[in-house]
């Protein structure tokens, strides 16, 4: 009985950490760029800079942060398909983080 007790107990608490925010939330809540380093906790999004001040993280093809001078500016959570044939077929689906400057 105190085996099988410590089984259920030990499958609980693996199933409630399994069921946390995501890496996209927990980051999307931060103010700074340091803040958001924080919170990856070894999880790495792919990271496209625009420089000089400016870098977007994504997370898979639907989740996006934009810092801009290390503070977060935007965040996207849904992608719209473009139909522009200037933009590569890579990108037609995937949501897009960039400043109010640069052209994707």
């Amino acid at each position: 009985m105190l085996a099988s007790m410590r089984t259920l107990l030990t499958l609980v608490a693996l199933f409630a950490s399994s069921c946390g925010p995501s890496v996209f939330t927990r980051v999307s809540k931060a103010r700074t760029l340091e803040q958001a380093r924080l919170e990856l906790r070894g999880e790495e999004p792919t990271i496209t800079p625009y420089p000089p001040n400016a870098e977007a993280w994504y997370f898979g093809k639907n989740e996006c942060v934009l810092f801009v001078d290390g503070v977060i500016r935007v965040t996207k959570t849904s992608a719209k398909k473009q139909n522009d044939q200037s933009v590569p077929d890579w990108k037609q689906n995937q949501v897009l983080c960039t400043p109010s400057d640069v052209t994707p």
